[in-house]
This record gives structure tokens, C-alpha cells and sequence, in this order.
């Protein structure tokens, strides 16, 4: 399973639609993740263009005034839905898939600390109220794991925000697999200012069977952040 994540900090114009249908067809993914839509409606033409044929499955989540947004694409021969879910900054899926469960989840979180809290209880919440999966969680959490993964400025994160994320982390059973490419995933306009916002965590189970050793972080294109494939 080939999955791509990606920040688009709004649809845009068509000139930027064409860029975002072609790295997704460079890469031949079987999963889109788009974070920050900044729409509130989409049709089946518009995701067929994206996606360069009709095979397709798609669920969004509209975005709130000029902000949010979510959309999850993913192939139709790929696994079996199920159900979705959705709360504040997440929408989520669940299929059946190699003889199990497996959840993904599309983030997109709040800035605020309230915000994240809110989102980390929600998912914790839900997967202890529903069948025993996989889980595969991708996209912009706004939070980093180490006072390394930022640099310039705002680049002192209290030491207590990155131990509730690292809470999360446990208590949802997922890890960080390996990073290869660049190091941070945003970047502001003139460089000064730079973090690793945008990742895939992922259940042991779901590394096993989907064969996955790393994530790869790829160049800055249409957004101030990177795509990561998976």
C-alpha cells in the first residue's frame, strides 16, 4: 500500500490542481491524505481529475469558514470499507484489510494546546470504545517529538506539550518508523523558520504486514509543506 500525505494550505487554482494530480500520479499511490482543503463541498468529476481515473473511492470533511478541510482518496480494489469517523481536526476510516482491522485516520490538528488535547482525547476515546485493528495515522499534527524536529523561531516547545504528544503516541500504540529525505516537513517563506509537523505513526501490526521500513519526506511544491508517501 502506497500512501502520500500532504498540507495543501488551500485547493487553489486549477494550475495548482494540476500539480497536485500529477504527483500524485508520478508516485502511482493507492491513498491520498489532503490536509487543509479549505472547501466545503466536492464532486465525483473533481476527484476523477485528480486522480486520472474513476476507480476511486473518496470521503471529505468541509472546512470551516477559510480554514480546515479533509479529504481521504483512496483506490477501490484497495480493501473493503466499512465505516468512517470524524471529530475536530481528524476524519477517519475503518476497512478490512489482510484478514483484520485497519483504521487510517487524516489529521489535520488545531494550533492550540486546548485544540491538540481535545483531538488526542477523542482518538484515545474511540479506540478504546471500538474494535481491536491496525491504525494508521498521517498527516499535520502541529506538534513535534523532540526539540530537534524544529528550528528558528517559536522553536522552544514546552517540554510538557511534546511529553502529552508523546502520551498520545502510547496510548494509541503507534510508533514513528524512520525518516529518509529532508528533515522537516514545513518551512516558512523565507526559510528562518522550519519544523517537522507532518508524519505517519503506525501500530507494530500495521508495519508488519504492510512491509513498511520508512517514510519518505519529499521536496516543497505547492504548499509551505512537504508530502510524505509512506
Amino acid at each position: 500500500m502506497k500512501i502520500v500525505s500532504l498540507n495543501l494550505r488551500g485547493w487553489g487554482n486549477s494550475a495548482k490542481r494540476r500539480r497536485l494530480s500529477s504527483l500524485i500520479k508520478s508516485g502511482a499511490f493507492d491513498m491520498c491524505l489532503l490536509q487543509e482543503t479549505k472547501r466545503t463541498s466536492f464532486s465525483d468529476s473533481m476527484i476523477h481529475s485528480l486522480w486520472g481515473h474513476k476507480e476511486v473511492d473518496w470521503l471529505a470533511k468541509e472546512s470551516v469558514g477559510l480554514s480546515g478541510g479533509l479529504l481521504l482518496v483512496w483506490n477501490k480494489d484497495l480493501f473493503s470499507f466499512r465505516f468512517s469517523f470524524s471529530g475536530i481536526g481528524f476524519l477517519g476510516i475503518c476497512v478490512e484489510w489482510k484478514d483484520g482491522l485497519l483504521y487510517i485516520v487524516n489529521i489535520y490538528s488545531p494550533c492550540s494546546m486546548a485544540g491538540k488535547r481535545k483531538l488526542w482525547k477523542d482518538l484515545i476515546d474511540f479506540k478504546s470504545n471500538h474494535d481491536t485493528g491496525e491504525w494508521c495515522l498521517g498527516g499535520d499534527f502541529n506538534a513535534i517529538m523532540s526539540s530537534d524536529e524544529r528550528r528558528g523561531s517559536g522553536s522552544n516547545v514546552r517540554k510538557s506539550e511534546r511529553a502529552e504528544f508523546s502520551s498520545f503516541l502510547e496510548a494509541m500504540e503507534v510508533i514513528y518508523v524512520p525518516v529518509l529525505g529532508k528533515k522537516f516537513t514545513w518551512f516558512s517563506f523565507d526559510n528562518s523558520a522550519m519544523s517537522r509537523l507532518d508524519r505517519f505513526l503506525l501500530s507494530d501490526g500495521f508495519i508488519q504486514k504492510g512491509g513498511i521500513s520508512n517514510q519518505w519526506v519529499g521536496n516543497r511544491d505547492i504548499s509551505d509543506h512537504c508530502p510524505i508517501w509512506l
